[in-house]
């Protein structure tokens, strides 16, 4: 089975689930009275730092369980991880962790089942000697299976911590090579506190508690307190990025899915996005009035199918220096000798306002005001008692909310960029 990283982030909703951290915990203590592993009561910072961790790994193999019986997590338990500094670290990943995690899967308290990572020397293909290091896993053990059964533990019982970071700063992108294949990402930066992301993380503590309380029902596969959103911004800056992403909504149902999975105050649900966003906030960004229709329809032979142009100008907006090339996943939408010169002609001379802002790397700022966007949308439905899910430019919203989320966007739009916004009801 595929093994996930460890999430201690993860914490009781109900009151069957503490109970089970409760008895772990006195099970836990009583080992260590019987084994006298302890000389003296633990101060009050340590005992609040125990019962963290313990419940953190409780609720996280439980988790696992109830995702993927049989499951494992992985952990890493060396003292340089355990021991840094690190903003989007757990209080459960402490220098400790790996003496909890030995008692907790003691013969005596069988809780986990751990597997013990190492370092080995491997032979590679040419036969030299390669060091290879193997994760230490996690995974539900009889004791704590028994209880979660007898218990009816579902998913609904999790929820997430508010200790967790929710406003998340990745650094540039960086090629590099893993296993024969060239891969981007970025890492994530360990910033310091600023009044700016102070802000944001306010903000979205007042969206995350607004869905929390809200009356949201799934099918039962699917875990309705798992609502918790953090924002990512990219390339080292508050300004980029800034996305809202988590919430069952996104992370584990397919969009197909949405209509009939869940309800919002016991009615249907709907989904409401800004037409052709993109478009619209790059023509807010030189000041300009988009012409009427819809703007993916260029009204040029060469140039008429709508997705195509869709992922060209997307591109476009993003790329940071002329492309004399589809862009991937476009080519297929256009005739084989059609030129990616000729159809990007076609898409300037009808937006012609649009020339200075191609090319220019703009992509991810207009992503920031997307963003921007959607967190005045979920505030201000929140102040009119509207319970809203978001999918980047797009809520889901009940059906006897549509009309009132509706105004509410154009409205927000319209003070936040100056332009008529386009919305379009799933």
């Amino acid at each position: 089975m595929k093994e996930r990283q460890a999430n201690f982030f993860r914490a009781p909703y109900s009151d069957p689930l503490r109970s089970i951290i409760a008895e772990v915990l006195n099970e836990f203590q009583n080992y260590e009275t019987f084994f006298k592993l302890r000389n003296r009561k633990r101060k009050a910072v340590d005992q609040a730092t125990l019962e963290a961790t313990i419940s953190a790994v409780i609720c996280d193999l439980t988790h696992c369980y109830l995702t993927e019986p049989g499951g494992a997590v992985f952990v890493s338990l060396s003292n340089q991880s355990l021991g840094r500094r690190w903003r989007y670290r757990s209080k459960a990943e402490n220098k400790k962790l790996s003496d909890i995690l030995s008692i907790l899967s003691s013969p005596e308290l069988n809780f986990i089942v751990m597997e013990k990572g190492n370092k080995a020397e491997l032979p590679d293909e040419q036969n030299q000697p390669i060091v290879k290091a193997r994760r230490t896993t996690l995974r539900a053990a009889e004791s704590l299976v028994r209880r979660i059964q007898n218990h009816n533990i579902s998913l609904a019982d999790l929820t997430f911590s508010d200790e967790e970071e929710i406003i998340i700063l990745k650094d540039k992108k960086k090629d590099s090579w893993i296993n024969g294949q060239l891969v981007s990402s970025a890492e994530l930066l360990n910033y310091n506190d600023n009044p700016i992301a102070d802000r944001y993380r306010a903000e979205l503590r007042e969206i995350n508690s607004w869905l929390r309380s809200a009356d949201i029902q799934t099918l039962p596969q699917y875990n309705h307190r798992d609502v918790r959103l953090q924002r990512f911004f990219n390339n080292s800056s508050f300004e980029i990025g800034g996305r809202l992403f988590g919430g069952f909504w996104q992370s584990g149902m397919k969009a197909a899915d949405r209509h009939h999975s869940i309800l919002i105050d016991n009615e249907p649900i709907v989904v409401l996005d800004y037409g052709q966003m993109g478009v619209r906030l790059a023509y807010s960004h030189v000041g300009a009035t988009p012409p009427n229709g819809d703007l993916y329809s260029i009204p040029n032979p060469i140039a008429a199918n709508r997705a195509g142009i869709k992922l060209l100008l997307s591109a476009a907006f993003f790329a940071e220096g002329p492309q004399t090339r589809f862009p991937q996943g476009s080519r297929k939408y256009f005739h084989p000798k059609i030129k990616y010169e000729d159809v990007i002609r076609a898409v300037l001379n009808h937006h012609p306002a649009l020339r200075g802002v191609v090319y220019k790397g703009l992509g991810h700022r207009f992503m920031f005001m997307e963003s921007q966007i959607l967190v005045a949308l979920l505030l201000e439905l929140k102040r009119q008692g509207i319970v809203a899910l978001p999918i980047h430019d797009a809520v889901i919203v009940s059906k006897k909310a549509k009309d009132a989320a509706s105004l509410a966007m154009k409205n927000i739009f319209y003070r936040m960029t100056g332009l008529e916004a386009g919305i379009n009801v799933e």
